[in-house]
């Protein structure tokens, strides 16, 4: 199974926060205030390169009540579900 198959069987739009990003819609992380005002109801976000907390609180202002996000961590590169 793929490490990003969760996003591809919960139905909703997948914000993908990368700077490789595998699916769009996508932005890098330095580029997450351009989305204020946008809503997503799902997002992953890449911290494989490391975790940036100011972007992942950018992003938690994206996502829609009840919304699912996910993050790919360095220690294993798996997605690691958030609700």
């Amino acid at each position: 199974m793929n490490k990003y198959s969760t996003a591809r069987h919960v139905a909703g739009d997948w914000l993908w926060v990368s700077p490789d990003a595998a699916a769009e819609p996508s932005c890098t992380p330095l580029a997450l205030q351009t989305l204020l005002g946008r809503e997503f109801h799902h997002a992953v976000f890449d911290a494989l390169a490391g975790f940036d907390a100011a972007a992942f609180a950018a992003l938690s202002g994206t996502l829609c009540a009840g919304s699912l996000a996910g993050v790919t961590h360095a220690a294993t590169g798996a997605l690691a579900s958030l609700s």
